[in-house]
């Protein structure tokens, strides 16, 4: 990062009394300003669980993650070598009384967690003993997590590139980067076996999911991903195509944009998170973090205090379509937190396409018992000209939202519910995703025909709008639209492919 942009950062911080600086930032069309000004970083922390008192980051830069860390200890000790840095870390964090800036660790101390994240990978060749040095800092119980980001990353085989890769297809400049073999070698010659090797999709930037060796999943996840590219237009490979493939062969984790390593000491912790599924861009009280634990369990969290009402009365929800007849799974609030039994299903939006090869009528089935259950989900208050309207809709009964065993659905995540809400609104959703999601639904039935067989025609733009001020609001597009303007994008591989053809007709 030159001088300039840490200036302009600074006088961010200085001018505005806050920690967050969402709204500040909205729409700068500048990497760095939201890697270190903005709140999306922190989503990869919340899938894990921190104990103890005092911690240590390595390399905070203007404090993106340091915020989180001084909710949850004591005492929290930063080495950052950069004056403008450390001036914007006192600044932005003025109010705390927890933070400590040190040149170095003081002999003999100890630590409970030390994170150290997008700054091995700049240490080159010295990488081993910077580990070695850290995990001589913990505490008897304590833990290590850092990162490194993968030269054959899925993003960089794309042609993208970024800070690690400054230009497409520099994959092997020597001391850069790692494969995911020369990782593990690396965190066995400096930590033994003693550590967990995460995947955070598609990087720890904007953490949206995270794997394991130990679980990665069975179906598709493009439903749920939003890859992005703020360093240029470069790519020549629409990334999001790759995702199911290597999942299906068994190879995403050699192919990972980033690994994410914590290494616990002494004994290790139960139940471990396996994998996570993270909302971060939702607005605060919706804003929630779902980690798959190793004892079976499904741990559902608010990110932010906001949120803890909302889990309450998604709740509610579940209990009151349970008592109207709907299948639900089987959850509890404990100490704020939803915690339900893992189902290892999958959902009905990864089944239709196989359903949809089977007939057009088995499909049509599918969706006419998935209206039949909207319509028993709530009173019919009235019918209009679009149909009957429910008391509650409940808008997430959605083939995203049901597992499905080949011959039953099971509703779960029924989060959302709209006042005086036409029946027709939800299937319209339903219709709506599972054609965007599954573009080869259309050959075997056209989305067209589903939408007549629902009375949706005469409605479809007053529908649309609907979901357009529901999804606007939900994901808040204009609070984080840099990073959707950054989503990539198939078309723009599409017209860099053309364009390198036609330079090399040229040439």
């Amino acid at each position: 990062m030159d001088s300039e942009l840490s200036r302009q950062i600074l006088d961010i911080i200085r001018v505005k009394d806050t920690e967050n600086f969402d709204d500040v930032i909205a729409g700068m069309n500048d990497w760095q300003m939201s890697y270190h000004l903005g709140s999306l970083r922190k989503a990869f922390l919340h899938g894990f669980v921190f104990n103890g008192k005092r911690a240590l980051e390595v390399g905070p830069g203007f404090g993106a993650l340091t915020g989180m860390l001084l909710d949850h200890f004591d005492s929290v000790d930063v080495l950052e070598p950069s004056p403008v840095c450390i001036e914007g870390l006192k600044t932005r964090y003025r109010h705390r009384q927890n933070l400590n800036i040190i040149a170095e660790p003081e002999k003999g101390q100890k630590y409970d967690l030390i994170l150290a994240i997008d700054c091995l990978d700049r240490t080159g060749t010295d990488r081993g003993k910077t580990l070695r040095e850290l995990k001589g800092l913990l505490a008897e119980d304590g833990t290590l997590i850092c990162n490194f980001h993968n030269r054959l990353g899925i993003r960089y085989l794309c042609g993208c590139q970024d800070s690690f890769v400054p230009q497409p297809f520099l994959l092997y400049r020597p001391g850069a980067l790692l494969s995911r073999s020369e990782t593990v070698q690396l965190l066995k010659d400096a930590l033994d076996d003693d550590f967990c090797m995460y995947y955070p999709v598609p990087d720890s930037s904007w953490c949206q999911m995270l794997f394991s060796d130990d679980d990665m999943p069975s179906g598709s996840i493009r439903d749920r991903l939003l890859s992005y590219d703020p360093f240029g237009n470069t790519q020549v490979v629409y990334e999001p195509d790759l995702y199911d493939d290597l999942l299906k062969e068994g190879v995403f984790g050699t192919f990972a944009n980033e690994f994410l390593i914590q290494y616990q000491a002494g004994e290790e912790q139960s139940p471990q998170v396996t994998s996570a599924v993270i909302s971060a861009d939702r607005e605060q009280p919706r804003a929630y973090g779902i980690s798959f634990l190793s004892d079976g369990t499904v741990r559902k969290s608010a990110l932010y205090q906001e949120g803890t009402a909302s889990l309450a009365a998604m709740q509610e929800n579940m209990e009151t379509l349970r008592d109207r007849g709907i299948p639900v799974i089987r959850e509890a609030l404990i100490q704020n937190d939803v915690i339900m039994p893992r189902y290892h299903l999958p959902t009905l939006q990864n089944c239709l396409l196989s359903i949809a090869e089977e007939g057009k009528e088995q499909l049509e089935k599918v969706f006419d018992r998935m209206y039949e259950m909207i319509l028993r989900s709530s009173e019919t208050i009235r019918n209009e000209g679009c149909g009957p309207i429910l008391q509650t809709g409940y808008i997430d009964m959605i083939p995203l939202n049901i597992f499905f065993d080949g011959h039953e659905f099971l509703y779960f995540d029924q989060e959302f519910t709209m006042p005086e809400c036409p029946a027709a609104y939800i299937i319209f959703r339903a219709v709506l995703y599972a054609w965007l999601l599954i573009p080869n639904l259309e050959k075997h039935y056209p989305r067209e025909e589903m939408e007549k067989r629902f009375h949706l025609t005469g409605y479809l733009q007053n529908y649309q709008e609907m979901e357009n001020a529901f999804v606007g609001v939900n994901r808040q597009w204009q609070k984080f639209k840099q990073y959707y303007n950054w989503q990539n994008q198939p078309q723009r591989a599409e017209e860099n492919r053309r364009r390198l053809r036609g330079k090399q007709k040229h040439d």
